[in-house]
């Protein structure tokens, strides 16, 4: 799990603070027990974050199970813009359902994210579908009709710059709805299997939740990809450890607001850096546009409001100013995407809960 790689992180600054020898004698073994007891609290939080939020906001989507007609997944609002993310076997066909109204407009894309023999097609299935086509490998319902969009790979990548990756799309088409009712949309290859993304609606809105959850959504899509959990985080569990070693190694007393802000300014920086990795991932198969822009700004907010929060982390007055500044840091973070989730969760938390007496540094 995510939580959990840079959870083992975090056990390190717990390690080092039960382990230390306190050498201020004015540091009582009360205060000593305050701090640790908001660590606690703190480590309590990540663990109910990670069994309540397992990365399953609705966009964008990774399914399975669909491999017949009654088991097709439920699109409840097929306007609003949803991408779906699946691996289809060879002779398989996935199946999706919404219902639409007349005059609606359905907008559906196929991509998959390499170039190789796996080309899968698509299928429309419905009461306002004038066709006689009926392929004998579909389960279609009723009397609908059938409209088939044969895939075919495209010569160049399209460039994704919120996750950012890159994917060939395959079909394409926006059809006008003429009667009401249930809509199917089936997903195929009879000789080769392989992972493929459909896109459905044309209407970009994000709720709160969905929002917030898309950094572990985007960890996924790249596991979707073919890319290792280790590969994934690298980047930022190799910032966070470097970052704690050398911030360690400074002969200085760290309170409970400088460990967790440094933590949380780590994870900002190591997200920022793991997102500039995958944006080459992509370019190396995708054209350079104009969106990349956009992947740079998410990074440079993520890089520089981490840095930010170390600065912030390490003042030698920790007074409500601080606090409202780390306070507004972590609501940036959780509206950029920055420190996946845990970092922007770890600043509010070092900005609202109390600090007590520092803890000295150990040799």
């Amino acid at each position: 799990m995510v939580i959990e790689a840079i959870f083992a992180s975090l056990l390190t600054i717990l390690s080092i603070v039960s382990k230390k020898k306190i050498k201020d004698k004015t540091f009582n073994c009360q205060k000593q027990y305050l701090i640790m007891k908001y660590l606690g609290v703190y480590f309590l939080i990540i663990i109910l974050l990670a069994f309540f939020f397992p990365a399953d906001a609705h966009v964008p989507v990774l399914v399975d199970d669909n491999e017949n007609i009654e088991n097709a997944v439920l699109i409840e609002d097929p306007l609003k813009s949803w991408a779906l993310y699946d691996e289809l076997d060879a002779g398989e066909v996935h199946y999706y359902r919404f219902f639409m109204n007349k005059g609606q407009s359905l907008s559906i894309s196929l991509f998959v994210p390499k170039t190789d023999e796996f080309t899968p097609s698509l299928a429309i299935m419905g009461p306002g579908i004038r066709s006689n086509i009926r392929p004998i490998f579909l389960e279609i319902p009723g009397d609908s009709g059938v409209l088939i969009l044969e895939g075919e790979l495209p010569g160049d990548a399209i460039y994704e710059p919120f996750t950012p990756t890159s994917h060939y799309k395959l079909a394409e088409i926006a059809l006008n709805i003429e009667e009401a009712g249930t809509y199917y949309v089936a997903v195929y290859d009879q000789d080769t299997g392989g992972r493929y993304g459909l896109a459905i609606g044309s209407r970009e809105e994000f709720e709160l939740l969905e929002w917030i959850m898309v950094p572990f959504n985007v960890i996924r899509i790249h596991k979707w990809e073919g890319q290792s959990l280790a590969f994934i985080l690298s980047p930022t569990i190799l910032v966070v450890i470097i970052g704690l070693f050398f911030i360690y190694r400074k002969k200085r007393s760290l309170g409970f607001f400088s460990i967790i802000g440094s933590f949380a300014g780590l994870l900002y920086i190591g997200s920022g850096a793991a997102m500039l990795i995958q944006m080459f991932i992509a370019l190396s198969s995708a054209s350079f546009t104009l969106s990349v822009f956009l992947t740079l700004v998410f990074v440079l907010v993520s890089i520089l409001v981490g840095i930010a929060i170390l600065h912030i982390s390490f003042q030698d007055d920790v007074n409500n100013k601080a606090r409202v500044k780390m306070v507004i840091l972590g609501i940036i973070g959780l509206f950029a995407w920055a420190g996946i989730l845990i970092g922007p969760l770890s600043a509010l938390i070092a900005g609202i809960l109390p600090s007590y007496d520092k803890i000295n540094k150990i040799k």
